[in-house]
């Protein structure tokens, strides 16, 4: 991973921002815009995370039923677009898409739908693909709880 500091922020409406601090604005504190990404499937992003290199970007879109990949480049910050998941009854307020330590699973938690969705993840190209889902009903599964600031 890189060694650059860099901070994610995020806005509603579709938009999704990333800004950087690195350099001498590392030290002050200081944030410098890079880009904006405005895409369907980012409509009330909620959660940004990043894969355990840093090469890649996940956002969790509440409206948008959705989760979006991104590859990003260490030393400018930009994103350019790999992936949509889109699923309106599995991802349906989808909150956060966390990564496991070594990068090779993902959990998205969907509070509106209440399911558990787990995907692989190829670590060359950060694209993900559905693995499975836990949801009430489904396959025996009774009830889901979330907590609100889980950790993988």
């Amino acid at each position: 991973m890189d060694r650059h500091h860099f901070t994610l922020a995020v806005a509603c409406a579709g938009v999704f921002l990333l800004v950087a601090a690195n350099g001498a604005s590392a030290q002050s504190g200081r944030l410098t815009f890079k880009e904006s990404v405005s895409r369907n499937s980012l409509k009330t992003v909620v959660s940004v995370s990043l894969s355990p290199d840093g090469r890649f970007a996940y956002a969790a879109a509440y409206n948008a039923k959705a989760v979006t990949v991104f590859r990003r480049d260490a030393k400018s910050g930009r994103l350019t677009h790999l992936q949509t998941f889109e699923d309106k009854d599995l991802l349906n307020g989808v909150t956060t898409l966390r990564l496991s330590p070594d990068g090779r699973l993902g959990v998205a938690t969907s509070f509106v739908s209440r399911t558990v969705a787990l995907f692989g993840r190829d670590l060359k190209t950060g694209r993900l693909k559905l693995f499975d889902v836990v949801q009430p009903g489904r396959r025996g599964a009774t009830d889901l709880n979330f907590v609100i600031d889980a950790v993988f």
